[in-house]
C-alpha cells in the first residue's frame, strides 16, 4: 500500500512525519524507510494511540516519540511502526507486506 500511495515530501526531516505523511521504520535495523504518503481511511496503517500506557500523553508534546512508538510496536509484536504529524504512533501487523 505504501508504494501505491507513493513517497511524500510532507515529512519535516526530523523523523516525526508530517500532516498526512508518515516516517516509516522497520525493526530489522531500526532504520527509517523514508517518508510515505498517508491517506485518511487507508488500511496501510492503524493508529496505535491509546493502545498502550506509553502513548497516554498528547502526541504533539510527548518526549521521545520514536522510542515510545518503537516500544509499543515491539510489545504488540508488530514488524515496524510509523510516526506521523510530529509524534503520532501508527502501525499494524501487515504493514511491511503493504510497504512492498
Amino acid at each position: 500500500r505504501y508504494k501505491v500511495l507513493g513517497e511524500s515530501t510532507g515529512c519535516a526531516g526530523d523523523g516525526l512525519g508530517g500532516t498526512l505523511a508518515s516516517e516509516v521504520y522497520a525493526f530489522l535495523d531500526y532504520s527509517a524507510l523514508g517518508c510515505w504518503a498517508h491517506v485518511n481511511g487507508s488500511s496501510a496503517l492503524s493508529s496505535l494511540e491509546g493502545s498502550d500506557d506509553l502513548l497516554s500523553e498528547d502526541a504533539a508534546s510527548r518526549e521521545y516519540p520514536i522510542v515510545l512508538c518503537a516500544s509499543v510496536a515491539a510489545r504488540q509484536a508488530l514488524p515496524g511502526f510509523a510516526i506521523q504529524a510530529g509524534g503520532e504512533c501508527w502501525g499494524n501487523g501487515g504493514m511491511m507486506s503493504s510497504y512492498e
